[in-house]
Parts: structure tokens; C-alpha cells; sequence
């Protein structure tokens, strides 16, 4: 028997900018055979390089472009995941087709796992759902996995309503203190396009997913000593609802008559924040520029009761005085990506 696991795991940096992805793997009731060069922490159940890539293949329909691309495309992550007697406990899932309990007292250790990095994250879980609904053979879902899908389905709802609006992320810079009697430490700052969720419903929703979410969610890393323990689920519900909409929407083709007419604005930054600023704003318009933001989510509330971002024209006119402003390659990190102890 396979399970398959999922779960969503931010970029593990110090910048400003954070990203994150969706990473697959796939666990089994058959141990792997192990080799001495194998690391102790390499989880002993799991799909590793080749078998995942023919399992992706022939049970998730995944094709490689030439023959054995996909195996080499694979990635390894570290899950959290309880441990008994320095061995990974089977998931809930796997339990009933193995001869274990379900442990009564246990630690939670990082496992290395081999992922499959995936890029088009609503329409694979939802693509994967459906097989595992109606063609599934030797295989089922985890609760991880179940979670992200319908999870997913509900920002796709908020974001199809187009309850978004392009907003802007202030992030305090500070300088080393120069040498002498009178040294004083500089601070500036930077200002990075982005996108935000404006909705009721979406707020409604974190709190019910969060919730409901399963600890498995939020037990990814990207090496064993990263953190101290789980992510916070809120934390983490709201960076993969905003990645997940920065994504759409700056990977959706516009035409050349809607670029021009959002030329020179805050969208048009938040549309294109890839592409490079030839005339920067001056460090005390972009100051302005994001005071004059900050009340725009406010104003909007009060103008749509229900929170329905306005069209392009609502925005032009509400931001009427903002101008290009910095470059920005990904999402702004959440204020913070906490870890529970």
C-alpha cells in the first residue's frame, strides 16, 4: 500500500522576500532497501528517486519530456513525524494495513524524504483527488494531503471572486553604526509591490481551517535543523494563500491595452514585479505612496460591504497619486513564519 503525503513549506531564508512550495511524497508498508552510504535519518518507508518517479508516472499520470528527466528533478525535504525506538511511526493511514499500534508517547524527529516539487498547485491536488476518487489502485490519500486540497478549493473560490487587491509591504531596514564619537546607527526602509486578500469569507475560512488542520500540515522542513518544531498553522495558512495568489495572479497573461492602462501605478508594479524600474520614486514619495496604501483596505471595506475587490477603474481612481515604486521578485514573508515549541 502507498499514501500519498503533501504539504506546503516555505523557503527557508533571511530575506524579506520568502517564497514557498508544495512538495509530494509518498509513503509505503514495504521497508527500502538500505545501503551503508544511506544517512540515518533517511526515512526507511518511502518512495526514494526512481520508484517516486515511476509511481508519479504510472499512477498520477505525470510525463517526463525524455526518459528518466523526472527522477533527476526530484528533491529531498525532512518531515517532522513521531518516533519510536529511533524508527519513523507508520501514519495513521498506514497503520491498518501494517502489524504496529499507534504509539502512546513518542518524539518528533526530521525524517529525509525524496519530494516532488509541485508547479501548478490547485490544478495537480485537485487532479490527484480525482484519481484517487475514481481510479485509485494500491494507493490513498493523507490526511495532509486532504486538507491542502480542500483548502485550496476554498482560496480558488475567494480568488475566482476576485476578492484581492494589490498592496504594499514596508520592511525596515538598519545600517551598521559607523566608527567615531558621534556614531549612530542609520535606518531606511524599502517598500515592496505585492497582492493581499480582502475578504470576509477568507478570514472566516483561516479560522476554520486552522481548526481542522491536521498536525502532518505543518511538519515540513528544508534540512533536519531547521526550527525547533512545527509551524504555526495560522502563519502558515496565510503565506500559502498568498503565494498561491501572487502566483496567478502574475503568471495570468494581460494584452497591451490593459498594460497601458494601468502604466505608471501600483498595479501595474504588482502585476509585473519582475520587471525592472527605470525611474525609481524618491525615498520620500515611496513614504507617501505606502501612508497613502495604508488607508486604501480601510476605505474599501467601507465602500464594499462585502469586501468584493473593485475593478481595475475603482482602483485607478482610489490611487490616483501612486507612481512605480521598488522591484519585487516573490511574496513578502508573513510578519511571521512562527514555529510552536
Amino acid at each position: 500500500m502507498h499514501i500519498i503525503h503533501g504539504t506546503w513549506i516555505p523557503e527557508d531564508t533571511n530575506e524579506f522576500i520568502q517564497g514557498g512550495a508544495f512538495y509530494l511524497w509518498v509513503e509505503t508498508d514495504t521497508p527500502a532497501g538500505r545501503s551503508p552510504s544511506i544517512a540515518n535519518d533517511f526515512h526507511p518507508r518511502h518512495l526514494t528517486q526512481t520508484a517516486l518517479a515511476a509511481f508519479l508516472m504510472e499512477k498520477l499520470g505525470l510525463r517526463e519530456p525524455l526518459s528518466g528527466v523526472l527522477s533527476h528533478t526530484l528533491c529531498t525535504k525532512y518531515i517532522l513525524l513521531p518516533t519510536v525506538a529511533g524508527k519513523p511511526s507508520p501514519s495513521f493511514e498506514l497503520l491498518r494495513y501494517m502489524d504496529e499500534e499507534e504509539p502512546i508517547e513518542f518524539d518528533l524527529a526530521p525524517w529525509q524524504v525524496n519530494c516532488y516539487k509541485v508547479a501548478d498547485v490547485i490544478t495537480a491536488l485537485n487532479d490527484i483527488h480525482f484519481i484517487a476518487l475514481n481510479a485509485a489502485e494500491d494507493f490513498q490519500l493523507g490526511a495532509d494531503i486532504l486538507f491542502w486540497h480542500q483548502y485550496s478549493q476554498a482560496i480558488k473560490g475567494i480568488i475566482a471572486k476576485e476578492q484581492y487587491i494589490p498592496a504594499l509591504k514596508y520592511q525596515a531596514i538598519s545600517s551598521t553604526p559607523t566608527k567615531g564619537k558621534k556614531a549612530k546607527q542609520i535606518f531606511s526602509f524599502e517598500i515592496h509591490p505585492s497582492w493581499e486578500l480582502l475578504s470576509d469569507t477568507y478570514e472566516k475560512n483561516i479560522q476554520r481551517y486552522v481548526a481542522a488542520m491536521p498536525g502532518a500540515c505543518t511538519a515540513g522542513l528544508n534540512s533536519p535543523d531547521d526550527g525547533s518544531g512545527l509551524f504555526d498553522k495560522e502563519s502558515l495558512l496565510r503565506h500559502f494563500s498568498e503565494c498561491l495568489l501572487l502566483d496567478i495572479v502574475t503568471g495570468t497573461p494581460f494584452t497591451g491595452k490593459f498594460d497601458q492602462q494601468i502604466a505608471d501605478t501600483l498595479l501595474y508594479r504588482c502585476v509585473y514585479p519582475y520587471r525592472p524600474v527605470l525611474l525609481q520614486s524618491s525615498t520620500e514619495n515611496k513614504l507617501e505612496d505606502y501612508k497613502h496604501w495604508l488607508t486604501w483596505p480601510t476605505n474599501l471595506t467601507k465602500l464594499t460591504p462585502s469586501l468584493v475587490s473593485p475593478s481595475v477603474s475603482d482602483w485607478r481612481k482610489l490611487l490616483p497619486a501612486i507612481s512605480t515604486i521598488g522591484n519585487c521578485t516573490s511574496l513578502s514573508r508573513p510578519d511571521t513564519i512562527l514555529r510552536s515549541s
